[in-house]
């Protein structure tokens, strides 16, 4: 979509903000491929049939006009048939006394077979059937096809052969061609009408057919080539997708390491002086209650800057060297949970795969990234619900699945949940699901979230399992 800021610049010119939500997606920019590309193949593909299509045509056509005229010249101006010297019509029939009709209608016949055509005519003047090889029609009878053809008849009869061009009627093709028949006087006195078989057609059908196997395979490379362009693209937007987390993680880093150094040791000071004076004031329960409230500000604020901290905290040089048990540690984070679980009414459900392998990550890591996660699904749960936590191995990889029946996350935010600083909790820092993501990509993992809605969330972690 495109936005329109409101406000003008030198000139009087608007400023444009195109927002490419849908071409930066890997999906829609290989299917905007794929359709252009079918477009312009399906569009070359029709092109390509009806210029052979119409060669094909034009040479049928020429093969029909050329035997006509043979046939014309061969079988009927040579033999001088009395029939033909004056314009042929049915009343003609009557005054044969050579009986020539048999003899043309015995050449008609012999050329159709000859040349494998469906059908052979001579038109009388009145552009009605006088001699038909296949005897389908008598002598005089009008051929309703005929009036189809009426300006290529007209055209033979002025002494020019004319072709039809090629038609379907239901699932027919048909071609025909008139070809002028001259008498002694060189006047033309009948039209000879040739009408290709089917067998004429058969060319057009296979070159249908092999364009269409074509067609196919260009489309299955096509799906192919679409394919790879959307792993390729999907994997430079990763790429730079981490590129750009990488860069806010080095921001945030020398934000964290210099912020922590300047309010650390102050908030030390506060915290100590405040425990002294609780010491001090335990005749006073009053100042004792403001007084401990002092030191749970302070070690709240010095939760926040530890969580500061991971983003300058090194990546480590040696993954392989980190490596913990996965079922101890998921067991371990539950006990740490389980008396405040149990005062809002949540219950655990654990089901491990049986010789469950470790995983390539330190223990310190992996017991803050499922701490983070059960954390927001109780705070997700409220009162009463149920965690489900589920680990098995897949391939090189452990994959461990954190369930609850909490309500859930909106779709509309969905996308932003690993973004720093994000949260919708009114306490929350928006660090635990960022710091989470970054342990466990450090690890060479992958976090996301499986499923999420009204009935709850799933979130999957990815880890290698360990060698």
């Amino acid at each position: 979509m495109i936005e329109i800021e409101d406000r003008f610049y030198p000139g009087g010119c608007i400023l444009f903000r195109y927002q490419g939500k849908y071409l930066r997606s890997p999906t829609g920019l290989a299917l905007l491929l794929l359709f252009l590309t079918l477009i312009l193949f399906w569009g070359g593909w029709w092109y390509v049939f009806q210029v052979l299509k119409y060669s094909k045509e034009r040479d049928l056509g020429y093969r029909l006009e050329g035997i006509g005229q043979t046939a014309a010249a061969v079988f009927f101006h040579g033999n001088n048939f009395l029939l033909l010297e004056r314009p042929a019509t049915a009343e003609l029939y009557k005054d044969d006394p050579l009986d020539e009709y048999a003899t043309i209608k015995n050449a008609l016949t012999e050329l159709q077979k000859k040349n494998t055509l469906q059908n052979i005519m001579i038109i009388d003047t009145d552009s009605r059937v006088f001699v038909d090889s296949e005897n389908d029609f008598y002598l005089g009878e009008e051929y309703p096809l005929l009036k189809l053809d009426a300006q290529e008849i007209k055209s033979a009869f002025s002494g020019k052969p004319a072709t039809t061009p090629l038609y379907r009627i239901g699932i027919n093709p048909y071609k025909r061609c008139y070809v002028p028949l001259y008498n002694s006087k060189n006047e033309v006195t009948a039209v000879l009408r040739l009408e290709a078989s089917r067998d004429y057609f058969q060319n057009l059908v296979r070159i249908k057919r092999h364009i269409a196997w074509l067609g196919l395979i260009v489309i299955c490379l096509l799906f192919l080539v679409a394919l790879l362009f959307y792993k390729l693209l999907e994997s430079l937007l990763k790429t730079e997708e981490t590129l750009a987390l990488t860069d806010r993680v080095q921001s945030l880093g020398t934000m964290a390491a210099g912020l922590a150094h300047e309010i650390r040791n102050p908030l030390s000071i506060i915290r100590a002086t405040a425990e002294s004076l609780v010491e001090e004031s335990r005749s006073d329960p009053d100042h004792q209650s403001l007084l401990r409230s002092i030191v749970d500000e302070t070690d709240r604020l010095n939760q926040l800057l530890t969580q500061f901290l991971q983003f300058a905290r090194p990546v480590p040089d040696d993954k392989s060297s980190s490596s913990c048990n996965t079922q101890e540690v998921i067991h371990s984070v539950l006990s740490l949970l389980d008396k405040e679980f149990t005062k809002k009414s949540i219950r655990f459900e654990v089901n491990p795969e049986h010789d469950l392998t470790g995983v390539a990550m330190d223990e310190k890591s992996l017991r803050q990234v499922l701490l983070n996660i059960l954390l927001n699904a109780g705070e997700s749960i409220g009162e009463k619900g149920n965690v489900t936590v589920s680990a098995r191995k897949k391939r090189r990889m452990v994959i461990v699945e954190i369930s609850d029946t909490g309500r859930g996350i909106p779709d509309k935010d969905l996308p932003r949940v690993f973004d720093p600083f994000f949260t919708t909790k009114d306490k929350g820092t928006g660090l635990g699901l960022f710091v989470s993501r970054m342990l466990v990509e450090r690890a060479g993992g992958s976090i996301s979230f499986a499923k999420t809605g009204a009935n709850g969330t799933s979130v999957q972690i990815e880890l290698p399992a360990q060698k």
